[in-house]
């Protein structure tokens, strides 16, 4: 309980609890004014919360086509990303493969060209022993004959065996006492 400005204890009135407990329980005018707004305009507030719960209903449902759209496009776009990595993957194969078969090719045609290249290497051996013999031959024949089997080859034999000839008879000219050849070089 309360004290009065004496500082005695304060003791309730029955009578005024009761009324103040009445006046609060009972609306305020402006509660009554608001019943009777509603009452009054129960059909226009019913239209208008209808409106609003068909606008809440067509927005959930516009959220949900949008989100099952977005879920389409999302499947599509995963599927046309896994079409295009696999058909990347395909042709990093196929470029594999082919890139493979090229370099076993290679390797082929590397093998024929060494082996020929060893064949044209004997060919050429034996083409120079070949003119090294005929030389020797044909440094030893009489100058009409030489001059006629030289007249069978071809000009580049000719030349080259003529070089032959002529190292040949350098080689077997009569050397010095000394072992050096004294004569002067032909010309």
């Amino acid at each position: 309980m309360g004290k009065d400005e004496a500082g005695q204890a304060m003791t309730p009135d029955p009578t005024m609890g009761w009324a103040t407990r009445l006046i609060s329980k009972l609306p305020s005018f402006r509660g009554i004014a608001n019943y009777f707004y509603v009452a009054a305009n129960w059909g226009r507030i019913s239209e208008e919360q209808e409106a609003y719960r068909r606008q809440i209903k067509d927005r959930e449902e516009w959220a949900k086509q949008a989100l099952a759209q977005q879920a389409q496009l999302h499947d599509l776009a995963q599927q046309r990303a896994t079409e295009e990595a696999r058909l990347w993957q395909a042709a990093a194969e196929r470029a594999t493969d082919q890139t493979q078969r090229v370099l076993d090719t290679l390797e082929k045609w590397k093998q024929v060209a060494d082996q020929r290249g060893e064949t044209m290497m004997t060919l050429g051996n034996r083409y120079v022993e070949g003119m090294v013999v005929l030389a020797q031959v044909l440094a030893k024949e009489a100058p009409v004959t030489r001059a006629l089997l030289m007249g069978s080859l071809d000009e580049a034999t000719r030349t080259t065996v003529t070089a032959l000839i002529a190292r040949v008879e350098e080689i077997e000219r009569p050397h010095s006492a000394g072992g050096f050849n004294v004569l002067p070089p032909p010309s």
